[in-house]
């Protein structure tokens, strides 16, 4: 009796959490600009730009291409790397 009890609970919690991850999907619906925002932001958070093993060129990079893209010409983007 108690397994059907507990049975029949995780099924009504799975239920319910099904439902509501579908409609926090729905309703995260993001603007193009929030998108395009999300997009960069997290491919640049998965660049490791660590101090021992990580390229902080290729963030550099990244956000130039970025810039050129929306409109800035690729000649004023300038990428000045320091090397000791």
């Amino acid at each position: 009796m108690i397994t059907y009890h507990v049975q029949r609970t995780a099924l009504a919690l799975a239920l319910t959490s099904a439902a509501l991850l579908a409609s926090a999907q729905t309703a995260l619906q993001l603007t193009p600009e929030q998108q395009r925002f999300h997009d960069i932001y997290k491919e640049l958070v998965n660049i490791n730009t660590s101090n021992s093993v990580g390229d902080n060129t290729k963030a550099v990079n990244a956000m130039k291409k970025y810039l050129v893209e929306d409109g800035l010409s690729r000649f004023r983007v300038k990428v000045i790397l320091y090397c000791e």
